[in-house]
């Protein structure tokens, strides 16, 4: 059975949403504005996912891939998104209607149970569990009420944390002073492939943020301008950027601006001590929007933002991304990491920033959409 095939492939597909930074890979979708429409409203051929909000179908497609460890070609015919040539797609239509029918019957409609249940990255579900290894330590029933693990103590508020995050980068006066960030850099992608593909992010203040993504195959450009976008993937196919995604680019793109509107995009706060790779650090939790879970995790003494986790939100849950920011360095009055780890369900990037300049001429231009391009297939 066919897994994601060539190296080009791979990395056209895990390669357009990337990043703080990374998620969901570029699919030819209609092009047209779909904010509040449903996914039979925009796409073809839907008999099962009728009533899904259109802005998430690519989440769920990628949940998917990631629960089988598949890519697009398992289930959809070459040429045509919509065509019903493979059985697979039949049989994983099936699996949706088992999947809804479980939770509703025994869950309240609750996605307790997925694709991951049983699949756990493989095409066949896990029917045997593993053999017991020689380190598994066996409970001891002569001691039932054994000691629970250390509870975590509780950290700073989680306000002065972010306050000391904001002021190691410069602080809020140093950051007002920059109207455009555009930073140059190399990304390596997982097990070697996709090595060399150069990417540029640019912001431009106060909200407005793009990224262009150049491989051997074509590019890859994301745009959000205040709460709307679009993209246009190396297929030349150009869509608009819906519903919920606005919020990811805002946490995955805003390289200018994401520190300074921490305070106003997190709700629900809480913070407590951790480890991290055996460094000390405090761990901010809360809600990005009211509606997308977030975890940063802030060095100790440096204030530094570390790791950045926030779960995407698609038809069957979550799916979980994580950056990893390093190589701290001072430019022109500000701080910025010139090393990321973006890891997601399908793989990992590796980001080593090249260059990186600030209050440069940046025309609007560049965040103008496109005309629309013909309307794309459904599942």
């Amino acid at each position: 059975m066919k897994r994601k095939s060539t190296t080009a492939a791979f990395t056209t597909l895990a390669l357009a949403v990337l990043l703080a930074l990374l998620g969901q890979p570029s699919r030819a979708q209609d092009s047209g504005a779909t904010l509040g429409k449903k996914v039979e409203e925009v796409s073809k051929n839907i008999k099962v996912l009728n009533g899904m909000p259109a802005d998430q179908i690519i989440p769920t497609m990628e949940f998917y891939e990631a629960s089988l460890n598949v890519g697009c070609e398992f289930c959809h015919a070459p040429g045509g998104l919509d065509k019903d040539d493979l059985k697979q797609k039949e049989v994983t239509r099936k699996m949706i209607l088992m999947v809804r029918a479980l939770n509703k019957e025994n869950f309240g409609g609750r996605s307790e149970v997925t694709c991951y249940t049983c699949h756990r990255g493989s095409i066949e579900p896990v029917e045997t569990p593993p053999a017991v290894g020689a380190d598994y330590k066996f409970p001891n029933p002569d001691m039932p009420n054994e000691a629970p693990a250390n509870k975590p103590l509780p950290g700073p508020p989680p306000g002065e944390v972010l306050d000391t995050y904001l002021k190691g980068l410069g602080g809020l006066a140093a950051l007002n002073k920059v109207s455009t960030r555009v930073v140059k850099a190399t990304l390596t992608e997982s097990a070697g492939r996709g090595d060399g593909l150069t990417l540029e992010l640019v912001s431009k203040g106060p909200d407005k943020d793009l990224s262009f993504l150049h491989t051997s195959i074509g590019d890859t450009i994301r745009v959000r301008n205040g709460d709307v976008g679009w993209e246009h993937n190396v297929f030349g196919v150009i869509r608009d950027v819906r519903g919920g995604e606005i919020d990811e680019l805002k946490i995955k793109w805003d390289t200018l601006y994401f520190a300074t509107h921490l305070k106003e995009m997190l709700s629900n706060l809480d913070s407590k001590q951790a480890k991290l790779d055996g460094m000390d650090v405090y761990e901010v939790s809360g809600l990005a929007w009211n509606h997308m879970p977030v975890v940063l995790s802030f060095g100790k003494g440096t204030g530094n933002l570390l790791r950045l986790v926030y779960f995407d939100q698609n038809d069957n849950g979550h799916s979980k991304i994580q950056v990893d920011f390093s190589d701290y360095r001072s430019v022109e009055g500000t701080r910025f990491p010139f090393h990321w780890t973006v890891a997601w369900a399908l793989g990992y990037q590796s980001i080593r920033v090249d260059q990186f300049q600030q209050n440069v001429p940046v025309d609007d231009s560049r965040f103008v959409r496109p005309a629309l391009a013909a309307r794309g297939n459904g599942n």
